[in-house]
């Protein structure tokens, strides 16, 4: 890049940046109120909806640009230079994972409190990996669907307060013997 076109581009852009009538620049037209007329809104302003589209636009274009600046930028480096990138990018992937999966775990937790009697255990039977982007977050939402999903097969969890609820247990028989009940009790889990 030329030192020409550096200067030249942020120059034109704080240029642009100087005249919108905000800290100097020219004032605004005749009529107009600033901005706070109409509770500051104009037919000019786009939408909601239509930012939301351009700026998802301009996050694509940024991604393909950078992965132009990646591609250009690993032909020209040497055979070594390219093995310390790639052992970069190794550690980082393993870094967002690891990250990643002790997230999901803090969301699975979360999710599953109050709805299993030891979340922890329940966190043991669940692959966290399947619910971390690339990026290394966690899906809330398919960590709370799973707990859901976990949570609708099994037995209510128990009172938070210690109380236990009044009435009879178990399939209605009765044990004949004195420590019967016990055993039952263990074997239910």
């Amino acid at each position: 890049m030329a030192p020409g076109e550096q200067g030249g581009g942020e120059q034109g852009q704080q240029g642009q940046q100087g005249s919108g009538g905000q800290g100097g620049g020219a004032p605004p037209p005749a009529g107009d109120s600033g901005g706070k007329g109409d509770e500051g809104k104009s037919k000019d302003q786009p939408s909601a909806e239509d930012l939301a589209a351009h700026l998802a636009e301009e996050r694509k274009a940024r991604k393909d640009l950078e992965a132009k600046l990646s591609k250009l930028e690993k032909e020209r480096m040497t055979d070594q230079e390219k093995a310390v990138a790639e052992a970069k990018a190794a550690g980082r992937s393993e870094a967002l994972a690891a990250a990643g999966k002790r997230l999901a775990a803090a969301e699975f937790k979360a999710a599953a409190a109050g709805r299993f009697t030891d979340p922890a255990a329940a966190l043991e039977l669940v692959d966290l990996t399947k619910y971390v982007g690339e990026d290394g977050e966690p899906d809330a939402k398919a960590i709370a669907a799973a707990v859901e999903k976990l949570a609708a097969g099994l037995a209510p969890a128990a009172p938070a307060n210690g109380k236990v609820q009044s009435g009879p247990r178990g399939n209605g028989e009765t044990n004949t013997s004195e420590d019967g009940w016990l055993r039952e009790s263990i074997t239910r889990g």
